[in-house]
């Protein structure tokens, strides 16, 4: 009978505590998760870009996330501190997302830890522009990828990851501002591992 109790309490507190984080979902790791990943875009890039977003829905349970409305855009203020430095890339991008999807993330491993190993990120419907002026400051970077792309990174890898229906644009200011454009790309990367081990990994 004793049994009977604990197996029926146990059960109470498991259920409980998966209505609890249901409820819960994004209300409570939505600021902190926006908050990181500002921070990230902007010291991560020098301060050059801004993220924005409209929404975003943590599935705690499921380790997902999902981002409405995302933007990545130029500081202007900060292009022209970077310029008088000789430190504005050659490249400036802008970026819309209407959707993207990350599975495989919980929000406390996004927040505390400096690991990620994701199952996939899915991006739909993504409008880039990329504008390309050649600037004489500028060298070749040599540094290895995994430096240039997690320099704070221990590891980092995705199982999948997913670019659906892209529109890239390219403006060339170097030719008088001529533009090409690329609609309806599809980008389809599996089993990408970035540390410092595979540095010089060309698998």
């Amino acid at each position: 009978m004793k049994m009977k109790w604990i197996l029926l309490g146990t059960l109470l507190v498991g259920t409980a505590v998966i209505v609890y984080l249901r409820l819960r979902k994004s209300s409570d790791f939505e600021p902190l998760i926006k908050t990181k990943l500002i921070e990230l875009v902007h010291k991560g890039s020098n301060g050059l870009y801004q993220l924005h977003i409209e929404d975003l829905e943590i599935d705690v349970l499921n380790s997902s996330a999902t981002v409405l409305g995302v933007s990545i855009i130029p500081d202007t203020s900060r292009m022209s501190v970077l310029h008088q430095n000789a430190q504005l890339p050659d490249d400036i991008f802008s970026i819309q997302i209407s959707k993207l999807y990350i599975d495989g993330l919980s929000a406390a491993d996004f927040i505390n830890s400096s690991t990620f190993d994701l199952q996939q990120i899915r991006i739909d419907t993504p409008n880039i522009v990329v504008t390309h002026q050649k600037r004489n400051y500028n060298t070749k970077d040599t540094s290895p990828l995994y430096s240039r792309i997690a320099p704070n990174q221990e590891s980092f890898s995705i199982q999948s990851l997913l670019l659906n229906n892209a529109n890239l644009r390219i403006v060339n200011k170097d030719k008088r501002g001529t533009t090409s454009n690329f609609n309806n790309l599809s980008i389809q990367l599996f089993h990408v591992k970035i540390e410092e081990s595979t540095l010089n990994d060309s698998t």
